[in-house]
């Protein structure tokens, strides 16, 4: 439900959606997007981490900080085409923003660890 309500909220872009960007919003709608066993919760997790993320490029390199790129990649590996779709535009997103620098450094890290 809360899920729901946030994405709803954020989809326009107006100033009652500025209160849910806060640095705890990214890691708890992934949690909530991991630890859930609902597809349709799952979906809806993602897409207000997504609609977030277009706000503010901030929300979705929190989650990447905590959880890491390998388990961001590996989401993709799912079967549900919308959460694909949500987390490729949420990279698309931090791109836009100017966050190369920050995406430069996940991806060197994980070439280092690979080599």
């Amino acid at each position: 439900m809360v899920c729901k309500m946030v994405e709803n909220v954020c989809t326009p872009v107006s100033h009652y959606a500025q209160g849910f960007i806060t640095g705890e919003i990214g890691p708890m709608l992934w949690y909530l997007f991991t630890h859930s066993s609902v597809d349709s919760l799952r979906v809806s997790a993602i897409s207000a981490l997504c609609r977030i993320t277009r706000l503010s490029a901030s929300a979705f390199q929190s989650v990447i900080d905590k959880v890491g790129l390998p388990a961001i990649l590996a989401s993709l590996v799912s079967g549900i085409s919308r959460v694909q779709q949500h987390i490729l535009t949420m990279f698309s997103a931090m791109l836009a923003s100017g966050a190369h620098a920050q995406l430069h450094r996940l991806v060197q890290e994980r070439v280092c660890r690979i080599l």
